[in-house]
């Protein structure tokens, strides 16, 4: 039956049956373009019997489906990096010049490893963690999770020099301190990079810095950065005070304070701002200088209304300071799951915050699944938001609540 279609059709329906949204955007800078990385590993949880069957239906979708399979690799415990190496290993060949060219290795585009149970990682060898890097010379979204063991930092700036196509570079916030020196070395020898993480905070600076000296030098470095943090140190120095570094710089994170002077060099790039676990309270002093602003990410838990106690004890109401660029807000839940009283008096500050305000988005998939069982509420909320032209929606762009839904609850009401 397989044969009967052409290949190109069905490597176009496997790719659909693989796929998790935004989990290859190399491109993205926030959660509006990708899942978070949580989503992203239960999204592969969920389709892993599906990914496992495709190969095993014929020679075909073998042929098809085995590149798919190993575009995008989570890894949990060593036994599976260990497998994963004698793959690799397994499937390089030589190329013209008689040396070894990567096999399977070739197809890896992004590469989650997950060590928060550490009782899965005791046999793992920090060596093999470097050596992956040299399989994968195509790989473009890299991401740690967990507590990492101690790295030899000369071995990881010199393993992921070997991946010419790294954009996005997430590592766990605890790792900076060993690797401070080389981290940077990282960021400003991989010119594709556009993502980094972690970025050293003020409390991070090890005697002896000097911004001018250690900090960016050129312009070339880190060219094709799209997404800072607002108290990344290493933007001190030159690159704070001149505007023509980082061209295509779009997103700021709002993390751990802020380096004012950059804000006003560069204020006038910022499109998207993630508030992290900060209020909207915090940005509003330099809202000036973001005439361009458009986006906005929030912490459902952790941003102030001004109405509202931490205890959802209403108060008097204070008129917020409106910022009237900002068409999309994201509401995420990072902290903990607020309650249904914190959201609705959220759908009431947001309008006013930001008065031209068009779309709404639930951004975490653990925050639509906790809302959509709560549909009465969801039908008040959007009646509420519709009366001043909001759509509340899910992070791909769906209404929060569908209009099958919505018309059995009025019917029930």
């Amino acid at each position: 039956m397989s044969n009967l279609f052409p290949s190109e059709l069905w490597l176009q329906i496997l790719e659909i049956a693989c796929a998790i949204p935004g989990e290859l955007n190399s491109n993205a800078s926030s959660l509006f373009e990708r899942p978070s990385h949580l989503d992203c590993l239960n999204a592969r949880r969920a389709a892993l019997s599906t990914r496992r069957a495709l190969p095993r239906v014929s020679r075909l979708f073998n042929q098809l489906s085995t590149p798919l399979l190993f575009q995008s690799i989570s890894l949990r415990h060593g036994r599976t990096l260990n497998a994963l190496l004698r793959t690799f290993k397994k499937t390089e060949a030589l190329d013209e010049d008689g040396k070894p060219s990567p096999g399977y290795g070739l197809w890896v585009k992004r590469l989650d490893i997950d060590f928060r149970r550490k009782r899965l990682w005791n046999y793992f060898q920090p060596e093999d963690l470097y050596t992956i890097f040299s399989y994968t010379p195509n790989l473009m979204v890299f991401v740690g999770l967990g507590t990492w063991p101690s790295l030899d930092g000369d071995l990881l700036v010199a393993s992921l020099n070997s991946c010419l196509q790294l954009r996005n570079l997430s590592l766990p916030s605890d790792v900076l301190p060993g690797i401070y020196d080389h981290m940077f070395q990282i960021v400003t020898h991989i010119s594709t990079l556009r993502t980094y993480f972690p970025t050293p905070t003020p409390h991070d600076i090890p005697n002896g810095f000097d911004p001018d000296s250690h900090g960016f030098q050129n312009l070339g470095q880190c060219k094709n950065l799209i997404a800072a943090t607002s108290s990344d140190v290493w933007l001190l120095g030159n690159a704070e005070r001149d505007a023509r570094y980082f061209p295509h710089l779009h997103t700021l994170h709002w993390y751990n304070g802020v380096n004012v002077e950059f804000i006003q060099t560069h204020g006038f790039k910022i499109k998207t701002i993630d508030l992290e676990s900060n209020s909207w309270t915090d940005i509003v002093p330099y809202l000036q200088h973001f005439p361009n602003l458009e986006r906005v990410i929030v912490d459902a838990q952790q941003i102030a209304i001004p109405y509202l106690s931490m205890t959802g004890s209403r108060q008097s109401y204070i008129h917020p300071v409106p910022c009237r660029t900002v068409k999309i807000v994201g509401v995420t839940a990072y902290s903990s799951q607020p309650s249904h009283k914190r959201y609705t008096a959220l759908f009431e500050f947001l309008p006013d915050c930001f008065p031209g305000l068009q779309r709404i988005l639930i951004l975490e998939d653990v925050g639509v699944k906790n809302l959509s069982s709560q549909l009465s509420r969801i039908v008040r909320w959007h009646n509420y938001l519709a009366q001043r032209n909001i759509r509340l929606e899910r992070e791909d762009g769906d209404l929060l609540i569908r209009c099958n839904e919505q018309t059995a609850v009025v019917r029930s009401e």
